[in-house]
């Protein structure tokens, strides 16, 4: 009680030292005498909680969730389905976070797929850069290539669906970004084309097309691996298939432009049945 007398003696003489409210602060006073440092806590307390009342902004969450985060969160969803197929609440559950908290930071959905593919674009621009200081023939240099592809696209198995649908279609400016991240790959793989045709060992074809041959291969395996399982069975499904795989990508690559094998073909065709 003593506290509480203290301080509102206190707030009361510099009232009445401005004139004309003594009578009031009288009042308060005689109540606080009868509340005691009890009731004066209680006061304090209510005004500080008067100040932590939040208003509009962040959604609050449980723990530090940023954009990162939720950007994680959607390429987890984009492993198991193409961007049309998943819903603002799939993605919140991914994070452990409310729906809201996507909408302050990227307002719709499509904005969000954007930022997860100029993510995983800079990722593929960064391998598939990586191999430029490294040595070899053309041939091997495509074949690395077809590796940092299908690594890629383990990961991100609707990665074109993604780039249609979110990139493509959409005026988010980010668009621009993958453009050119997607134009300087296609210049490193002209320039290997070019240096293969100089030396005899590819034909000087047009690298737009074996850009988009390489990359259509190497994401169909993933996306589409069901069918890999249907027609190879059980050997889709060993580790050492993808290696075959990117064998055979390779050689289709570069004995198309010009290389051929002298080995015999590893499995011959089945006699057609008659009717």
């Amino acid at each position: 009680m003593q506290m509480g007398s203290q301080v509102v003696g206190a707030i009361g003489t510099g009232i009445c030292e401005g004139g004309g409210g003594c009578f009031i602060v009288a009042a308060a006073t005689h109540s606080m005498a009868y509340r005691g440092a009890g009731g004066f806590h209680q006061l304090m307390a209510g005004t500080a909680k008067s100040r932590n009342v939040r208003g509009k902004g962040r959604p609050t969450i449980r723990g530090s969730v940023g954009k990162d985060a939720l950007v994680a969160a959607a390429r987890e969803a984009l492993k198991r389905k193409p961007p049309g197929e998943i819903t603002l609440q799939e993605i919140a559950q991914i994070a452990g976070v409310d729906p809201a908290l996507i909408r302050y930071y990227f307002g719709q959905l499509t904005d969000l797929f954007t930022e997860a593919a100029v993510e995983i674009t800079r990722e593929l621009r960064g391998r598939l850069a990586s191999l430029i200081v490294e040595k070899g023939t053309a041939r091997e240099k495509i074949k690395r290539r077809i590796h940092v592809y299908l690594e890629v696209f383990r990961a991100n198995p609707n990665y074109h669906r993604l780039i249609i649908e979110s990139v493509h279609l959409s005026d988010n400016p980010n668009r621009q970004v993958v453009l050119r991240l997607l134009r300087q790959s296609l210049e490193e793989l002209e320039d290997i084309v070019r240096e293969g045709a100089a030396t005899g060992e590819l034909k000087n074809v047009d690298a737009r097309f074996l850009q988009l041959g390489i990359a259509a291969m190497c994401e169909f395996f993933f996306s589409a691996h069901p069918i890999f399982a249907g027609i190879f069975g059980s050997e889709a499904n060993e580790a050492s298939f993808v290696e075959t795989y990117a064998n055979f990508v390779t050689d289709l690559m570069t004995e198309s432009a010009g290389i051929r094998s002298s080995g015999a073909p590893i499995r011959k065709s089945l006699p057609r049945r008659t009717r």
